[in-house]
């Protein structure tokens, strides 16, 4: 019962689109559009991946040839990119923040090499609301 029929609810309480609302006025303004890409783009992927979708069917399937299609039955390394690139940014976030609360000593050097880091995927917003 405490996550609801089929764990439709939240662990929290709130769904993501609440949270994220009560928090984006931590961020400045790149940071906020940073937040919400985040949410649009790489958050709804996941969630297309975990769940029963198009998306997450699809990946399963490749093109052998023009009349062909083969599946993937077993590991890939197709969604590879998407996955780093969301444990990127989220850990990045939770650490910048666990160093601002903390005041950890090591995390100016860490948003800077987050930022480093961060050009692989094309990711030039600020790191976290302190920053």
């Amino acid at each position: 019962n405490l996550f609801g029929l089929h764990g439709t609810r939240s662990w929290v309480g709130r769904n993501v689109v609440t949270i994220l609302e009560e928090i984006e006025g931590q961020w400045d303004e790149q940071g906020r559009a940073a937040l919400w890409d985040f949410h649009d783009v790489a958050y709804r992927l996941s969630n297309q991946i975990l769940h029963s979708t198009a998306t997450s069917i699809s990946v399963a399937f490749t093109r052998r040839s023009p009349t062909q299609l083969a599946v993937t039955a077993t590991s890939s390394n197709q969604l590879v990119a998407p996955a780093l690139y969301a444990a990127y940014w989220t850990y990045g976030q939770l650490f910048t923040l666990l160093a601002d609360v903390f005041k950890l000593t090591s995390g100016e050097a860490f948003r800077d090499l987050w930022q480093t880091g961060g050009q692989t995927f094309g990711l030039a917003a600020p790191l976290s609301p302190s920053s």
